[in-house]
């Protein structure tokens, strides 16, 4: 108990408000006739989460970092098992395993980003030799691409990204050079710029320039031979495949991303959510509507409005005052555990903190970006607020981890 009194109580009260702060939005959210109708009261439910959670929570911060570490391979290996008995077992488009006996379901991949942030971190931080070249990333991005590939057949996009957020944030930290923490994101930079081409979005050549100035780029940094043959063949290969990939994608996602540039074009259907998101959000004005006097809500205009699109319901109710203290609240957060890491005692503590941090900010910057539409849907939820007992799960031990972290720092 002498360990709980020394918690960072910053943290946990920034832990605590958003998670009040979410069932209450999810309360408001269950007051429709449809959700009524259901017979499930999701709040009641994510309450039930809430105390697996924060006893989750207390159990982690028991253990020494050190034991953490020790761990995360096994936990890492563990849950590489259960993405691939979803596969295996035909339940990925469920994306969920059942505990037998318990009627409890859980989502595998939530978890599976708190062991990567640890399997990365614990590789990382034993490390003799910094970081400074591809044949270095070979490791590193596997034990974050292979969670991710597994995720990615569920079929799981959204969830999918957040471990790239994860290995950029933690290669950052781990001191790799800026130049390569470019060039590994130019692929993606390379897709987006000949699909807004291929889409006749944009005339101008932009990926032909964007091309032209990687080769540049590449060439003044003095880039290792083989490292400069390799980003440079990617990036011409991305261009050159962004149709045939594209021509891959089910109807539904390609939807999403055509939707993203017009919502207008299918306002019945696929821009649906992304428009009445946007009225939501709009007509709430500076102080809302009121709490649970939501008309979109009420309506049932705003679909999964317990889960990805809460956001707007807190527009919609509390107005953009509200919208500023939900954003200040995470913005506090993720700040309280930056510098965490900053003066962690170790670098697996310090690379460990960074990794929640980017998860967090992951899906903060997902979920709210997708709902004012400056990103495509993905289906992601939002930390501490969204309806979710996995994910609630999954970022009360990530605390948990913070606040073991934490217990060490201040000698205890």
């Amino acid at each position: 108990m002498l360990g709980i009194r020394k918690y960072d109580w910053v943290m946990m009260a920034l832990v605590l408000a958003l998670t009040t702060f979410g069932v209450l939005m999810i309360y408001s959210a269950d007051q429709i006739q449809t959700t009524r109708a259901s017979g499930v009261i999701h709040y009641q439910r994510q309450l039930l989460w809430l105390i697996f959670s924060v006893i989750g929570l207390v159990v982690v911060s028991a253990f020494s970092s050190r034991v953490v570490e020790t761990v995360s391979y096994f936990t890492y290996g563990l849950l590489l098992i259960g993405l691939i008995a979803i596969l295996l077992t035909g339940h990925g488009v469920e994306r969920w395993l059942s505990i037998p006996g318990t009627g409890i379901n859980f989502q595998v991949a939530e978890l599976a980003k708190l062991t990567t942030i640890l399997a990365l971190a614990s590789y990382l931080a034993n490390r003799k030799k910094k970081l400074d070249s591809l044949k270095d990333l070979i490791l590193p991005v596997f034990i974050v691409l292979l969670p991710a590939a597994l995720t990615l057949l569920q079929p799981d996009l959204g969830t999918s990204i957040i471990f790239f957020f994860i290995l950029y944030a933690m290669l950052y930290w781990s001191g790799l050079p800026l130049i390569y923490l470019f060039l590994l994101l130019s692929p993606l930079i390379s897709f987006f710029l000949a699909l807004i081409a291929l889409l006749g979005e944009l005339r101008f050549p932009l990926w032909g320039m964007f091309f032209i100035f990687l080769c540049v780029l590449i060439f003044y940094n003095r880039i290792y031979l083989m490292d400069a043959i390799f980003f440079t063949v990617v990036n011409l290969l991305t261009g050159i495949l962004t149709s045939p990939l594209w021509n891959s994608l089910k109807p539904y996602q390609q939807n999403r991303i055509l939707v993203f540039f017009q919502p207008e074009r299918d306002p019945q259907g696929s821009g649906w959510q992304i428009i009445q998101s946007k009225v939501a959000i709009g007509s709430g004005g500076l102080l809302g509507k009121g709490y649970l006097e939501g008309t979109q809500k009420n309506l049932a205009f705003l679909p999964a409005q317990h889960t990805d699109f809460i956001f707007p319901l807190v527009g919609e109710e509390f107005g953009f005052l509200g919208i500023a203290l939900a954003l200040a609240l995470f913005f506090f957060l993720l700040y309280r555990i930056i510098e965490l890491a900053r003066v962690s005692s170790t670098n697996f503590a310090s690379l460990t903190a960074v990794g929640i941090a980017s998860f967090l900010f992951g899906h903060i910057i997902i979920n709210v970006g997708m709902t004012v539409g400056l990103m495509p849907i993905t289906g992601l939820p939002l930390p501490l607020f969204s309806y979710g007992g996995s994910f609630l799960l999954t970022c009360y031990l990530s605390v948990g981890v913070l606040q073991c972290i934490y217990l060490e720092r201040s000698g205890l």
